[in-house]
């Protein structure tokens, strides 16, 4: 039940208005280490392998979850409420697209 709560999570991040918001604090969390080695999150998945990446990445998204839009909302409870999307609608599915 957890693990599909978390993927549902996940999908709600790929949505335009939290992507934005997620690369930054991608960038705030990693960016130093992306600049130590002169270049992106994604040679710094290279450097380290995608199984460390994915617990850096992971962290991020922990930290994530707790912010606040300028609404004083956060993604968990807005996409707890079951407005959108659909629930009926099939979200993509985790590699569908980049984050």
């Amino acid at each position: 039940m957890a693990g599909h709560a978390v993927e549902g999570l996940i999908n709600w991040l790929r949505r335009d208005e939290w992507r934005a918001a997620f690369e930054d604090l991608m960038d705030e969390h990693l960016g130093e280490a992306c600049e130590a080695i002169d270049g992106s999150a994604d040679d710094l998945a290279t450097l380290i392998g995608a199984e460390t990446f994915m617990v850096l990445w992971g962290c991020v998204f922990e930290d994530f979850l707790t912010l606040e839009n300028e609404d004083g909302g956060n993604i968990v409870a807005i996409s707890g409420n079951g407005v959108e999307p659909g629930i009926h609608e099939r979200p993509p599915q985790f590699g569908d697209e980049p984050l």
